[in-house]
């Protein structure tokens, strides 16, 4: 399995959650928000354990903070879909990556009054949770999502990417430094 992570510490804004707010005194909020950070990435750790997948389970812990990063964070997603996407050829299995859209998920509504109106005022531009997960859901059971590979899916629909995200110089640099980093170059031979 492959678990994504990402959180928005240990970056701004500095939210810790109300079980976490004052843990730390001596020092500042930053510490409880590290503090309930660890617990967060504890808990999902035990879980995968308890329940017997943590030593078939890669997770990948991230974080952003704000825009730039969270937009290169989708882009690495897209250009590791396409690298993977190649290694995939000839087989029967296929790979995609898509954009849900802009989900009211409840993201965000932690991080202070103004984010929590600011969310509230641009619900009607939001998608429903169900409505976010409905090109996961058509890419993942429909026959003709199949007939993809390597793609970027908005609205059941491939779409072209950016330049950036197209460039499989890149792709390939990011699938050589996963493999480096996560010590994995030997668990994807079967694809070569």
């Amino acid at each position: 399995f492959f678990l994504y992570l990402p959180l928005t510490s240990p970056h701004t804004p500095v939210t810790p959650g109300k079980k976490f707010k004052g843990k730390y005194p001596q020092y500042s909020w930053y510490a409880d928000f590290m503090a309930e950070t660890d617990w967060v990435v504890g808990e999902l750790l035990e879980e995968l354990e308890r329940s017997g997948l943590d030593q078939d389970t890669l997770v990948i812990f991230t974080s952003d903070n704000g825009f730039a990063p969270y937009a290169q964070s989708k882009l690495a997603n897209v250009l590791f879909t396409r690298a993977l996407a190649r290694r995939l050829e000839g087989t029967t299995t296929v790979t995609n990556c898509l954009h849900p859209g802009w989900v009211n998920t409840g993201f965000g509504t932690n991080n202070g009054p103004w984010m929590r109106f600011g969310l509230w005022i641009t619900q009607p531009f939001q998608r429903t949770p169900a409505q976010g997960a409905d090109t996961l859901l058509w890419a993942a059971s429909h026959p003709e999502a199949a007939s993809h590979n390597g793609a970027y899916l908005v609205d059941r629909k491939v779409k072209q990417p950016s330049a950036p995200a197209r460039n499989d110089d890149s792709a390939e640099r990011l699938w050589t430094l996963t493999e480096e980093m996560t010590g994995t170059k030997e668990a994807w031979s079967w694809l070569n």
